[in-house]
């Protein structure tokens, strides 16, 4: 008889186990506690269990653990890769990465690959099989064994395409994060996808607190569907109306509640940019929220690592900009500039940082409209009313923002003036817009 996998089963599956064999359910929890915080190799050694329940556990179950086959050390920073070997005499690999705020592994999900992308060496001999829970979870508790240090970070981003495992990687998140095992925080783990859809909607639903990192390698469809061929299944759109469906969720639970207006104002055509005062840490999701049309933004490199913000920017390929780097900045407003002329919108916040006198903009800066002039493209403005309040603001109460997309300017509408002077206009029809909103 073929043993089940123990170590896969999370606490309250465990539970129903135990209770299948006539046990009471607080065994389950000696068990979980012997198999992930003690992480031991045999039933032998579960000393507080009567040798007839080990015998019977023995009988019915298995004990999975991965060893090490090699371990290869950078001479450079120490960083570890492990390979694993696993059933079937596949050999799978891990990765010890070792930072200031802790120790980051990145873990393999499947044996081999099946999404195809050209960039990528884990697919070049197709999918061997899924790896079970047990096995991400032992990546993990050997590293730890071996270093005898804690692991504090998790990325999913190794073998394999994550949700194409959907059962076993959620399964895994929940036990890897339990408070009875390894208890390593959900705001510490990062998953990569090639970007399954609806996979990333179901992923979405289950309110993981997690990091979603998904791979566009390109700003445009044609060029995205050479290089991941699940591109032709899946566009770039699809990929923002996820992006704008955990932006809403995250909004009616921070109680925000957005008026908007002027949406018939966005151009018919893509490619243009929407130039918002700047207010709020989180006014990107607030625009995402309302703007349906898939859009990049451009923001400062010091916010690149605030949380919602920080997937925000992985999952939109938006752009980190160093103010203290002109060289830098040039190569942004280039790279804008040609996206924005093969059909890619932008929000881009011309005041370059956040207003601090609440619904008053500060200066504009001429910079800021350098890939639209050279572009040609509309630039929409739009006004920010109160979005200081969500997030920045401790309070349970609904806080009421206002969005107004204001009416566009065309490259006919500025091609004969300054950026400098298409900066003042700008705030010019913003500042009037508050004004009126708010008499």
């Amino acid at each position: 008889m073929t043993k089940l996998d123990i170590k896969s089963y999370n606490l309250e599956q465990l539970k129903n186990e135990l209770s299948q064999m006539g046990e009471k359910p607080f065994r389950a929890g000696q068990i979980y506690k012997w198999l992930h915080i003690d992480r031991v190799s045999s039933f032998d050694e579960m000393t507080n269990l009567s040798k007839d329940l080990r015998h019977k556990l023995d009988e019915k179950y298995e004990i999975i653990t991965l060893k090490p086959e090699k371990v290869l050390i950078s001479k450079i920073d120490g960083t570890r890769k492990y390979l694993f070997g696993i059933k079937g005499g596949a050999v799978i690999e891990s990765v010890l990465m070792r930072y200031h705020h802790g120790n980051s592994v990145c873990i393999s999900t499947q044996s081999g690959c099946r999404m195809g992308c050209r960039f990528c060496a884990s697919t070049l001999n197709g999918l061997d099989r899924n790896l079970t829970t047990s096995e991400l979870l032992e990546q993990i508790y050997q590293i730890e064994k071996n270093i005898d240090e804690r692991v504090s970070n998790i990325v999913l981003m190794g073998s394999g395409e994550p949700l194409d495992n959907f059962e076993n990687v959620t399964n895994f998140l929940r036990m890897i994060t339990d408070e009875n095992g390894a208890n390593i925080s959900q705001r510490n783990i990062t998953l990569s996808t090639c970007g399954l859809i609806p996979k990333i909607k179901e992923l979405a639903d289950m309110n993981f607190q997690i990091t979603l990192a998904i791979s566009l390698h390109a700003s445009d469809d044609e060029t995205r569907k050479k290089l991941l061929p699940i591109a032709n299944k899946y566009t770039i759109e699809e990929r923002y109306n996820i992006v704008r469906n955990v932006c809403k969720k995250v909004n009616r639970y921070a109680h925000v509640e957005i008026e908007c207006s002027g949406l018939e104002n966005i151009p018919n055509e893509n490619g243009y940019i929407l130039t918002p005062n700047h207010q709020g840490l989180f006014d990107v999701l607030l625009i995402c929220d309302t703007h349906k049309n898939p859009t990049s933004f451009v923001i400062r490199n010091d916010l690149a690592n605030v949380p919602l913000l920080k997937q925000t920017i992985k999952a939109l390929d938006a752009k980190a900009i160093d103010r203290d780097d002109p060289r830098q900045g040039m190569q942004i407003i280039k790279e804008m500039t040609e996206g924005i002329k093969q059909g890619r919108n932008y929000i881009i916040f011309p005041e370059g940082t956040r207003s601090k006198n609440g619904n008053v903009p500060g200066n504009f800066k001429g910079g800021s409209f350098k890939s639209a002039y050279k572009a040609k493209a509309p630039i929409v403005p739009v006004a920010l009313i109160d979005s200081f309040k969500p997030f920045d603001i401790k309070d349970t109460k609904t806080v009421k923002v206002q969005i107004h997309y204001l009416k566009p300017l065309y490259y006919e509408d500025y091609k004969d003036m300054k950026t400098t002077e298409i900066a003042e206009l700008v705030k010019s029809m913003i500042v009037k817009t508050i004004e009126e909103k708010l008499s």
